[in-house]
């Protein structure tokens, strides 16, 4: 590399030489045109400030076209970084020279080159990560849609099977067994109402599982109004106006909420069921109480896929569930949920 101050100094030495050559050559001028060689005081005056007029010219001829040489290379490389700054990666430097300003272009390239390919390296992570989003989007859809079919299946498409059934049981046996007619409808009737329950749950589970841009209180307050226009179960929503949850964690509670409401539809037989949040210190306590007919916690057959999953949300932020259930008192569901820390804390 050769400095750039170590160029001008050069090229300051190469004028330092050639300005005798420069008053040699006016001296010459002068013995050509008066041949009597002799030098007056005049021309012993005018000489000089002629020479010097011209090495001045030309010096400042030089050195305008080397101080807009080096003005150029500087302005080529400032646009250079302005097309870096505005993504534009693949602008390229010609390097014109060994000094300074040429370990900078050729510097710049690189830099755009490294950048270039980090650009593409960040495009192909995009592009698997939406691929990712999409595959886990299609597996949580096709999960749901599975696990709607066995509920289907293994409740509702059974339950309506036994009312075909008892059907045409009451149908054969009302002209001459009007009193077992008559049970047949009543059970017809008390299964009805199961299929029902049945089918409210399932449409409880095809609701949104995200917020879609609501707050927690609006959401829930959403979903009770919606339950209490389609059932005849009495709710009561408590809950304070301003949550300390992350968005993340007031989805799970979204989903929780719809879990404990969909098996107490399915299963309690409630006509009351009082929702409760209460702020205390850096958690929330949330409570969900039925007066349903209850079940014994202790029996294997009772825990179930949904209990199982109320649990896991909880716990997936980090908080606790308690059951209290017994056969005929109903069920409560307690949990406990770490507010989100804020700056600070």
């Amino acid at each position: 590399m050769r400095p750039i101050k170590n160029k001008l100094i050069k090229q300051e030495f190469y004028d330092a030489i050639i300005a005798p050559l420069y008053l040699f050559f006016v001296l010459q001028l002068y013995v050509y045109f008066v041949p009597s060689g002799f030098i007056t005081v005049k021309a012993a005056i005018i000489i000089p400030i002629v020479a010097f007029m011209l090495i001045f010219s030309v010096g400042v001829i030089r050195n305008y076209r080397r101080g807009d040489k080096l003005a150029n290379r500087h302005r080529e490389i400032l646009v250079g970084f302005g097309m870096l700054q505005n993504g534009k990666y693949r602008t390229r430097l010609s390097v014109q020279g060994d000094d300074e300003l040429g370990l900078l272009e050729d510097g710049f390239n690189e830099l755009a080159e490294q950048m270039n390919v980090q650009l593409k390296s960040l495009q192909r992570l995009v592009d698997q990560n939406v691929m990712m989003i999409k595959k886990a989007e299609q597996a949580a859809m096709t999960e749901e849609r599975q696990k709607i079919a066995r509920e289907l299946h293994d409740a509702v498409s059974q339950q309506l099977f036994a009312l075909s059934m008892l059907s045409s049981a009451a149908e054969r046996t009302v002209i001459s067994q009007p009193d077992k007619a008559v049970s047949l409808i009543n059970q017809m009737s008390i299964l009805s109402v199961k299929t029902l329950n049945e089918m409210r749950a399932l449409l409880l589970h095809l609701r949104p599982m995200d917020l879609q841009n609501k707050s927690l209180l609006h959401a829930l307050t959403e979903l009770i109004e919606e339950l209490e226009s389609r059932t005849d179960v009495e709710f009561v929503l408590i809950f304070p106006q301003e949550s300390c949850l992350s968005q993340g964690s007031e989805e799970h509670v979204y989903r929780i909420v719809q879990e404990v409401l969909a098996n107490c539809l399915r299963h309690a037989e409630a006509k009351y069921v009082k929702i409760n949040a209460e702020l205390h210190g850096q958690q929330i306590t949330l409570t969900i109480r039925d007066d349903g007919k209850g079940f014994d916690p202790s029996k294997k057959k009772q825990t179930s896929y949904g209990l199982l999953t109320i649990r896991e949300r909880c716990e997936e932020i980090g908080g606790s569930a308690r059951l209290f259930a017994k056969e005929g008192e109903g069920t409560e569901w307690t949990f406990q949920i770490p507010c989100q820390l804020r700056k600070g804390e």
